[in-house]
């Protein structure tokens, strides 16, 4: 096997460990020792191929989110409206999440219980799949001065917005699972005032 091939691998290996470890601990309590015991690993090799807990855990769930944007990607999309072709990616994230319960705890962790000295890498990997969402808008016609940018700084704040709702609306240690639950139905509830706004223009 050639030397490529076998650095390949062995770090494919690391990186589902690391993704069970991270999606079943949260990056706070999922341990380096443990990714080591749990999977036959030794710390040499994990750090020949990644250089810290961080790289590790960010590489995890960069990979977590290429994965559910390929999977959301594959779907068919609705005819209709903004608002419909919006909805059916958040019904193929929850359809992916559903398949995939230890990646559906990594993402739910890094957006309410995330490290915040990496805050803004993961902001960086939530922009990637909001950038989904603007690529399905541009076909649509938006308000003058409204660019395909701003549309995605928007998204952006409002994911802030539903994920402080979230937090706002659910018991104080309530588990992951239940946070990612209250999430998904808070954007549905969210999907018109992301859109359209509260206010009619009169």
């Amino acid at each position: 096997m050639r030397k490529e091939e076998k650095t390949r691998i062995s770090r494919e290996r690391i990186l589902q460990a690391a993704i069970r470890e991270f999606g079943e601990n949260s990056y706070e309590q999922g341990s380096m020792n443990s990714i080591c015991e749990n999977n036959g690993l030794s710390k040499g090799l994990i750090y020949h191929n990644f250089k810290n807990k961080d790289d590790l855990y960010l590489c995890a769930l960069r990979r977590c989110t290429e994965e559910m944007i390929k999977y959301i990607e594959e779907g068919v999309y609705p005819e209709g409206s903004i608002k419909e072709k919006v909805l059916s990616v958040f019904t193929r994230r929850k359809e992916f999440f559903d398949k995939e319960p230890t990646l559906k705890k990594l993402f739910y962790y890094s957006v309410y219980m995330p490290p915040q000295h990496l805050a803004k890498e993961l902001s960086d990997i939530r922009r990637s799949y909001l950038k989904v969402i603007t690529d399905l808008m541009s076909s649509f016609s938006f308000r003058n001065g409204v660019t395909m940018d701003f549309v995605l700084e928007y998204l952006m704040l409002a994911s802030w917005m539903v994920i402080r709702y979230t937090l706002d609306n659910t018991e104080e240690h309530a588990d992951i699972l239940s946070l990612a639950e209250a999430h998904e139905k808070n954007m549905n509830f969210f999907a018109d005032s992301i859109l359209y706004g509260i206010a009619e223009q009169e």
